[in-house]
């Protein structure tokens, strides 16, 4: 096994020990490990199947259309206010999915990542009405766990060492709901980009 071979498998983040001949398997998507010697994603990583090895094409298009992308896409699926003193609904929507466009783009230039978790304290019969779905009058086995997230900030791409700069908890995907794939993984990590970024 070598770093080369550990791209190739969707683990974008492993890398070679300094003056060892380990290697450390690591996944920007997921919380990967090694059993037997075989190193695993975690069940729903966007990242299985993918190959980071090889070397990826140069791009022809400008950086501003990775921004226009993410806009459209903040447009579609993230909340938003406006002052209606000051601005119409659709004014007050556009803003927001271009901070967020923007924030999305800060973070990633700068290194910033994030860890998605179950969250430890939180269930859907936190806030579900007692008698419905999911609600505290229900079987415990009923009830569906909630996640939490938060962006760190690193020194640099292969340091161990990290900062937590935002968190948010209790973030509810629905019965039997995770992260991977979801679109609203994307605007919760624009919303604590924008925040940290913000500070």
């Amino acid at each position: 096994m070598n770093t080369q071979k550990l791209l190739s498998l969707g683990f974008d983040r492993s890398e070679h020990i300094h003056f060892t001949k380990g290697f450390k398997t690591r996944c920007s998507q997921c919380e990967a490990c090694c059993i037997n010697g075989t190193p695993c994603h975690e069940t729903g990583c966007p990242n299985i199947g993918k190959d980071f090895s090889a070397p990826k094409p140069a791009r022809k298009v400008k950086k501003e259309t990775g921004t226009l992308n993410s806009y459209q896409f903040f447009l579609k699926h993230a909340g938003y206010s406006y002052d209606p003193k000051t601005e119409t609904q659709m004014q007050g929507r556009v803003r927001c999915a271009r901070n967020l466009a923007r924030a999305e783009r800060e973070a990633r230039d700068g290194g910033i990542w994030f860890k998605w978790e179950i969250d430890p304290d939180t269930l859907s019969s936190d806030w579900v009405d007692d008698n419905q779905d999911g609600g505290k009058n229900c079987t415990p086995w009923q009830t569906w766990i909630c996640h939490a997230c938060s962006p760190h900030e690193s020194p640099g791409r292969f340091s161990n060492l990290s900062t937590i700069i935002a968190s948010l908890g209790g973030i509810d995907f629905g019965r039997a709901g995770e992260p991977w794939g979801n679109p609203y993984r994307r605007v919760v990590e624009a919303e604590l980009a924008l925040e940290a970024l913000s500070k």
